[in-house]
């Protein structure tokens, strides 16, 4: 491989893992960006810092926040992993752009939005311009909105979600079938190889299935209501399609994408690795370990619609114990079954330490903060004990443990996002207020303005203003009306309420990026 030569890898390195193998070698060249992560690794992170802001002198904002999603991917290869810090409630809702206390609160916040939307006739960016195309088509095909609710109605009928359900099937028995034939001549776990002719029986009894499967389809599509449904919804996109809306909403999602997307499923190890050391800490009750439960799916569990079934980490003291269950054990050379009585080890949970949630993107805290409070008040009024499966470990949580945790129990932990490399702020901007949110409540305020008006005439166009008020509740929930804009709103100041007390209690954290103080430095 060819050694870095240039000031800064930026340009030069192709990808993350390029960047960890000449960290791992320690042949770095001349590249700073390469040479501050090995000196941080090495724990030296005033010459890291240094030499990242030499680096980051002469990059422009867009690849910043490029930089920014670079670097933090790079660290969570290389186990770099910061330190959590908490988010004040004054911070939380002080670096919210638009604020709802109060109706005149909300009206001076949202015009300096939208100041901040246009300047003197001109465009801050490309997702702006979009976003007056869209809504310029939009009131030119005046019959978008009904079709758009007839499209989701449709789209959540009971027969285009079983028609969903029978196409998914045969689809995934079509792949089966496949993968049988792909599997010819492989040894299995069992430790025999799969002839053609054991393969051809197999597919026998799936081909019966895959043609019940197909005659399932067809007599579905024929019914009434699935062609009704699929009627709204082909009207839909051919509205979509005539008009070229489709095409501007894809290109509204790509000028979205301006920066490589952070890794979810990395972020989270990083935050678990902190939380074990966390842990590490905490002393445990007499006759009990302090242990870390990650991904924690409770076991026969049914939660309601819409709460959340898997919880990211448990911090617990817990106490081992043996138990004995009834195992059902097949008898030989027949499908009856006898149960056998076993001990087996597991661990009953006497005290909740932590229960942590971890959140890639801050907009989504506002609505997890709900859910996971209602899904602790429903663990309360269950009457037996739940169990789960963890790493191979089988754990106790008697009901009593989540009584401790108070109504607001989960500690959410997040990042500040890539728009920390152009504030220098670690603290997410609109986490009372989602920027998704804004960006909705701004297409809808250009799609709603008649087509005469000049939508930065901000002076004369604000006779929306307290009709999108009342319906902020209802942007939020993502959903239909069904219920008055009272119910909708009630809903979103509860849930900011909720943010609000979570922050003050010290339960909402951050990962703090040494590199901060760097990008920091830069926009001085």
């Amino acid at each position: 491989m060819e050694r870095f030569t240039g000031t800064h890898c930026f340009e030069c390195c192709k990808s993350v893992a390029e960047v960890c193998k000449w960290v791992e070698e320690r042949e770095v060249g001349e590249c700073r960006v390469c040479n501050s992560i090995a000196e941080l690794k090495s724990g030296n992170k005033e010459i890291a810092v240094r030499l990242m802001r030499e680096a980051l002198g002469s990059v422009g904002e867009t690849d910043k926040t490029f930089c920014y999603c670079m670097l933090r991917a790079v660290q969570c290869s290389l186990q770099l992993h910061g330190n959590l810090r908490s988010v004040t409630a004054e911070e939380a809702y002080s670096l919210t752009s638009v604020k709802i206390n109060s109706y005149e609160e909300f009206k001076s916040t949202w015009m300096g939005f939208l100041h901040n939307k246009f300047r003197v006739g001109e465009y801050v960016n490309e997702a702006t311009k979009v976003c007056l195309e869209i809504a310029s088509k939009r009131r030119k095909h005046s019959d978008w909105k009904e079709l758009e609710h007839a499209y989701k109605c449709a789209e959540n009928s009971k027969a285009f979600q079983e028609h969903s359900t029978i196409a998914a099937k045969l689809i995934r028995a079509t792949h089966g079938m496949q993968a049988v034939w792909d599997n010819v001549g492989v040894r299995g776990s069992s430790g025999k190889v799969l002839t053609e002719e054991a393969a051809r029986k197999v597919l026998r009894s799936k081909e019966v299935t895959v043609a019940n499967l197909r005659e399932q389809k067809t007599a579905f599509e024929a019914t009434p209501d699935y062609q009704e449904a699929l009627q709204s919804i082909n009207a839909y996109k051919e509205c979509m399609h005539e008009s070229g809306l489709d095409e501007l909403l894809k290109k509204k999602i790509a000028v979205g994408k301006q920066h490589p997307p952070l890794s979810g499923d990395t972020f989270e190890k990083e935050v678990q690795a902190t939380i074990r050391g966390l842990a590490a800490d905490v002393i445990p009750l007499d006759g009990c370990e302090v242990r870390v439960l990650t991904n924690v799916v409770f076991t026969k569990l049914q939660m309601p619609e819409k709460l959340t079934t898997e919880f990211d980490a448990f911090v617990v003291h817990c106490r081992r114990e043996e138990v004995e269950m009834d195992v059902p054990k097949k008898k030989q050379g027949g499908a009856a079954k006898e149960v056998k009585a076993k001990l087996i080890v597991q661990y009953e949970v006497v005290r909740m330490e932590g229960w942590y949630e971890v959140k890639l993107n801050a907009d989504d805290i506002i609505n997890a903060i709900t859910k996971h409070s209602r899904a602790r008040k429903h663990l309360l009024t269950l009457s037996k004990d739940v169990f789960c499966e963890n790493e191979g470990i089988r754990y106790k949580f008697p009901i009593r443990v989540f009584e401790r945790l108070g109504d607001t129990p989960a500690t959410f932990v997040t990042l500040a996002g890539p728009r920390s490399a152009l504030t220098g702020s670690d603290v997410p901007p609109n986490i009372c207020f989602p920027a998704s949110l804004s960006t909705t409540l701004f297409q809808w305020f250009l799609d709603t303005l008649a087509p005469s008006l000049d939508p930065t005439d901000l002076a004369n166009n604000i006779s929306y203003l307290p009709a999108l008020y009342d319906r902020l509740g209802e942007f939020l929930m993502k959903c239909d009306s069904h219920e008055s804009p009272a119910y909708y709103r009630a809903l979103l100041f509860d849930s900011v309420r909720q943010l609000l007390e979570t922050a003050e209690q010290g339960r909402i954290l951050v990962m703090t990026d040494p590199y901060l103080e760097a990008f920091r430095d830069t926009l001085t």
